[in-house]
């Protein structure tokens, strides 16, 4: 059971509740019930050819203790309570703009084979290379440009990622070690890393779903046996779609913020 257990709580979200479904009951709790399709369709294809009928069996037990909990809770007047309502909402929110947002870029984004080729041959010399870096993560941007001020100042690159760094890295002075282009799921900070010119140099401010990070170089070197097209492709694929996404969701926003008012206070901020 040990394989599955990461795919528990995804589980659990998608199966509270299941009342009233269609097809074969396998557990039943109340008035909730679970079928075998529903617990099938809950699993990620790549996990259900390698799971036994003992370890369904065990997702099922561990469906039942979270449906008896749930009831409890319900039955004790937990969903009354405004600090649920609130978070309720909250990821129902999170929900409906997760499914609408999946829905208008659907058609609206594309990488084509071409497109992965081009990124592949313009990047072609950044995958025959491996560099070493070492970066500070802050969590605001107010506090990266002071640490970007003190290093202009002259103050060890190391020191300032030790006092300043989130990441937990900042307790080695910020030093990730090699990475090859791929290796992140931050294209943003790979693509300022490989940027990089001369050993030494420090990037700007660069901005990841981590924080702001500012990168130092500290090697680089020729890799033995450079990553093909198609060692790659998937991970240039994933990179493409994540550019793309980003840009239209920026531009949507741009559009909204035209068709609906918007009103800000900021001044009032202390």
């Amino acid at each position: 059971m040990k394989k599955i257990l990461p795919l528990l709580p995804f589980l659990f979200l998608l199966l509270i509740g299941c009342e009233k479904e269609k097809g074969t009951v396998i557990a039943k709790v109340g008035k909730s019930t679970l079928t075998l399709e529903k617990l099938n369709s809950a699993i990620p294809p790549e996990y259900l050819a390698k799971i036994t009928p003992g370890d369904k069996s065990q997702l099922a037990e561990n469906w039942i203790s979270t449906e008896l909990v749930y009831e409890k809770a319900v039955e004790e007047g937990a969903l009354k309570e405004p600090e649920v309502s609130e978070q309720i909402e909250q990821l129902k929110k999170q929900i409906v703009i997760n499914y609408w947002l999946s829905k208008y870029a659907r058609d609206r984004i594309f990488v084509s084979e071409g497109g992965l080729r081009d990124d592949y041959e313009m990047n072609r010399e950044r995958y025959d290379n491996e560099i070493k870096v070492a970066h500070i993560v802050t969590a605001t941007e107010a506090a990266a440009i002071e640490v970007k001020k003190r290093l202009s100042d002259g103050e060890n690159f190391g020191k300032l990622a030790g006092e300043y760094s989130i990441d937990p890295s900042g307790k080695k002075g910020g030093v990730l070690g090699y990475i090859k282009l791929g290796d992140t799921e931050l294209p943003q900070f790979e693509a300022a890393a490989f940027s990089l010119k001369k050993v030494g140099d420090i990037s700007g401010i660069v901005q990841t779903a981590q924080g702001f990070h500012i990168i130092k170089l500290l090697k680089r070197r020729k890799i033995k046996n450079p990553p093909t097209f198609a060692d790659v492709k998937e991970s240039i694929r994933n990179k493409l779609l994540r550019q793309k996404q980003t840009a239209l969701l920026d531009s949507l926003v741009g559009q909204l913020r035209e068709e609906i008012p918007v009103e800000t206070h900021y001044e009032l901020i202390k």
